[in-house]
């Protein structure tokens, strides 16, 4: 599973190389768990390394 913690301010970089289109941004990223296959590439782009892969 795939989650963003608090250090995500937004940015949106990691939406283009999601290839399921799970990430949305509003005030912060949010990944659709239903849409996310867990691939990781978002993991790769975060500036802020946001994003944390859960097991």
């Amino acid at each position: 599973m795939i989650r963003v913690s608090d250090r995500c301010v937004g940015c949106g970089a990691c939406m283009p190389f999601c290839p399921a289109g799970a990430i949305s941004v509003f005030a912060r990223a949010e990944i659709d768990g239903e849409r996310c296959t867990g691939c990781g590439a978002c993991l790769r782009f975060c500036p802020n390394d946001a994003i944390e892969v859960v097991t």
